[in-house]
């Protein structure tokens, strides 16, 4: 709903506005779709440094606002997990990388693809969002853990 209405002016003759829009109602769908068919299980790794890094990510992730309140935004312009895309892209990867590797490979490229190239390019340089860091942090990190865990293990037995 962000680029249907909030984004307009952003993205200037509005053909952006679909394009966003419609690669986040992709990620969802595919989202929903292995939700409803139980192929994904949320935990955390058994690796320590695997389980402190998703949850340190995911505090950040919820001090968007407050990053924006230090970098002295209005309260009417902070970025909010749920409501704008970049935190919820964050929010939807650390989701996806407790879900390694039964995760629909497509949503999380497509998550990937919003997360690494357009906070360093885009946001920060053109619109001075900094906090959009923490979704490029977020995305490196989600880039290794997918590549760590690229091929789905067969189950243990015995």
């Amino acid at each position: 709903m962000f680029f249907l209405t909030l984004a307009k002016d952003i993205t200037g003759e509005g053909y952006g506005n679909y394009f966003f829009g419609s690669l986040f109602i992709i990620v969802a769908v595919l989202f929903a779709v292995d939700l409803f068919r139980n192929k994904m299980q949320f935990s955390l790794p058994a690796a320590v440094w695997q389980k402190g890094a998703p949850l340190a990510l995911l505090i950040l992730v919820f001090c968007y606002p407050f990053f924006g309140i230090a970098l002295g935004h209005p309260l009417t312009s902070l970025i909010i997990p749920g409501a704008f895309p970049c935190p919820t892209t964050a929010l939807g990867l650390l989701l996806l990388t407790t879900a390694l590797p039964r995760v629909d490979k497509i949503a999380y490229i497509l998550l990937l693809f919003w997360a690494i190239p357009f906070p360093p390019f885009i946001q920060i340089p053109k619109y001075g969002v900094y906090e959009d860091a923490i979704m490029f942090v977020n995305g490196v990190y989600s880039l290794i853990m997918l590549i760590m865990n690229w091929k789905e293990r067969p189950p243990k037995t015995g």
